[in-house]
């Protein structure tokens, strides 16, 4: 497993058991947000402080996730008409994994984020996969 999808992993865990969603609105949601999560991961590879993901729960019980500096996702999410936001740490979460490997004595690498060339070679798995 790519330490990226671990990564989402924690994510997706923090907004459902400790923000209380329904854990089949925020994977519907993380898993369209994929290309959001890889730029805010980037960032944090470059040492881009205070990034956080934002599930807002829509009237028609679907999740809109955002992720960025929460002036950035605010200045998006005001537009909806959500019945709660919940946020997380995108920091804290990578932090989470990197103590966790550690204690483990896993070498989990300095970065995050995956590079053009493993993104490609796991789209074209996908395809492979839903042909």
């Amino acid at each position: 497993m790519p330490i990226f999808d671990a990564w989402g992993a924690v994510v997706h865990d923090l907004f459902a058991r400790q923000g209380g969603l329904d854990a089949t609105i925020t994977a519907r949601a993380m898993n369209g947000a994929r290309d959001k999560f890889q730029k805010c991961a980037r960032r944090i590879d470059a040492g881009e402080e205070d990034l956080v993901a934002c599930i807002a729960l829509l009237p028609n019980n679907t999740g809109w996730i955002d992720a960025g500096t929460v002036p950035e996702i605010m200045s998006r999410v005001r537009k909806l008409r959500s019945l709660r936001l919940t946020f997380v740490d995108l920091n804290l979460a990578w932090d989470l994994i990197k103590i966790n490997a550690q204690e483990q004595q896993i070498d989990v690498g300095g970065r995050i984020s995956l590079t053009d060339e493993e993104l490609a070679e796991l789209r074209a798995a996908a395809a492979k996969k839903a042909n």
